[in-house]
């Protein structure tokens, strides 16, 4: 978050024109900040010409790990009550990215600032969404996001009931692929209120989830810019 020197500051106003959230303002001889509006993006920093504005840490969240029996590294990045921004908290959570490793970052719905920063130079995005014109409508803002960031994606349908073919529509139109369709049936609703994975619920399940993988990761691999 911003801090600003007073005794350094010349009143230039370029930090409070460059901030996007209004987090920083200049009134009078004096530059007020608001750290409840700031996004912790640094360019009122970066902007400032004389060296007055110094980035201090706020506790916004924290990060957990833990490891399954299986071996596999768990990081979940919890937002503090009262806060707002997230996009620091996906931050911290993606330092522990081990080179190497396939990882999988969950973000929330929707395109805001945690999506974004999840997103950001991944190797692919995978889009779930429902057969609705909600959920239609939220698939075309995330595409477009995670095209915008220059990654690749494709969608899997949640719920799928096979009589609304919009989603289907637009993928073709978008040149997507549709890489899962997951059935709207009780069973599988009732073992996610468990907490069990699709696999575990349904076993006959395993092998199109490994067929899914396998062919995310060929899309990768065929992307010219992939580093996989």
């Amino acid at each position: 978050m911003p801090e600003v020197d007073a005794e350094k500051c010349d009143n230039c106003r370029k930090c409070a024109h460059a901030c996007e959230f209004s987090a920083i303002a200049a009134i009078g001889k004096a530059v007020v900040t608001f750290h409840d509006l700031c996004a912790g993006c640094g360019v009122c920093a970066y902007v400032c010409p004389t060296g007055a504005v110094e980035e201090v840490e706020l506790r916004v969240g924290e990060v957990t790990s833990g490891h399954t029996d299986s071996g596999i590294d768990f990081h979940q990045g919890r937002l503090d009550v009262g806060h707002q921004r997230a996009g620091p908290v996906t931050t911290a959570v993606k330092r522990n990215i081990r080179q190497g490793c396939i990882s999988i970052l969950d973000a929330p719905p929707g395109t805001a600032c945690p999506m974004q920063e999840a997103v950001d130079d991944s190797d692919f995005c995978i889009l779930v969404t429902e057969p609705t014109p909600f959920g239609l409508a939220n698939l075309r803002e995330a595409a477009d996001t995670s095209r915008r960031l220059g990654v690749p994606c494709g969608i899997i349908i949640n719920r799928d009931r096979r009589t609304w073919d919009r989603i289907d529509r637009y993928a073709e139109q978008e040149g997507l692929e549709v890489l899962l369709r997951v059935p709207e049936e009780r069973e599988i609703a009732e073992a996610y209120s468990r907490g069990e994975t699709l696999a575990d619920a349904r076993p006959e399940w395993r092998d199109d989830l490994v067929a899914m993988y396998d062919r995310v990761a060929e899309l990768v691999a065929t992307q010219p810019s992939s580093t996989s």
